[in-house]
């Protein structure tokens, strides 16, 4: 099974990049709001421009990273399905701040190039969409393996790259 956002069941399920698209596509609509948009505005200190625009939403899309660990994929698995050692079930907040010290993860993710291209604002942006609160219980660098058929980086690897229409050379204040 590919990594899951949302799950009901085996068959009933949305695909983790789906559902992530789905909220940067939300997050799209938001700033087509006025209030909302001029509050973005207002943070931002200056109008918002197509490319912070499109940062933002890269940015959203990125909110539920945490949710790649094998420990929170591999809960709604059967215990008697797993291998007879299995992971503990784990959650997706504090875990993707756990994500930092994956650097596989973080460059199949694209977060180097974010970093190093979007300016300073963006460090800040990534860990209040990624994580609620930084926790140093987020769990064991296991998680971040493959497990019971499971592989996170191969996950993280589906939505490749950054958007094209996000130039390098802009930077996000």
């Amino acid at each position: 099974m590919p990594a899951w956002g949302k799950y009901e069941s085996p068959s009933c399920y949305h695909r983790l990049e789906h559902h992530c698209a789905d909220v940067a596509a939300c997050f799209e609509a938001l700033l087509r709001e006025p209030v909302l948009r001029s509050r973005f505005a207002q943070a931002a200190g200056e109008e918002l421009s197509a490319v912070a625009e499109a940062r933002m939403a890269v940015i959203a899309f990125l909110h539920d990273c945490g949710k790649l660990n094998a420990g929170f994929q591999l809960e709604v698995r059967e215990r008697h399905a797993l291998p007879p050692d299995p992971l503990p079930k784990m959650g997706h907040i504090g875990e993707s701040f756990q994500r930092v010290r994956q650097t596989a993860i973080c460059q199949a993710l694209g977060f180097p190039e974010i970093a190093s291209n979007w300016g300073e604002g963006v460090d800040a942006l990534l860990r209040a969409a990624t994580t609620a609160v930084p926790s140093n219980e987020a769990g064991p660098p296991a998680i971040w393996r493959p497990f019971a058929g499971y592989e996170p980086l191969a996950s993280a690897q589906l939505p490749r790259r950054v958007p094209a229409r996000v130039e390098s050379g802009d930077r996000l204040r």
